[in-house]
């Protein structure tokens, strides 16, 4: 089956804008958006906390699928990971991503 995904880049003058898209089965989006949920309900010291729990105790595949992807998106833009599921099919969904990632050092 061919992989249905893109990838966004909106630049603004302070904000950098990430979007993401890709089709997903039903049963993955669930997985996703329960993995999303929990990091965006942690503080910085909590993403930092499951960032290292993930690297110590989960072992990573050549596909990845560790959630690390998320955790290190949200931790290095320091803001809520913005998503959606649009329906597609009884199957499917479009797993929507949105990162903004400030430009400025702090």
């Amino acid at each position: 089956m061919k992989s249905h995904a893109a990838i966004f880049l909106i630049g603004r003058r302070k904000i950098a804008t990430r979007d993401v898209g890709q089709r997903r089965s039903q049963g993955k989006h669930f997985k996703a958006e329960g993995k999303l949920e929990k990091i965006n309900s942690l503080d910085k010291e909590g993403l930092k906390e499951l960032y290292k729990a993930i690297i110590k105790n989960t072992t990573i595949s050549e596909k990845g699928g560790a959630g690390l992807g998320f955790v290190d998106m949200a931790r290095k833009s320091g803001t809520k990971l913005e998503y959606e599921f649009p329906e597609m099919s009884t199957d499917y969904a479009f797993f929507c991503l949105k990162v903004n990632v400030s430009r400025e050092k702090e």
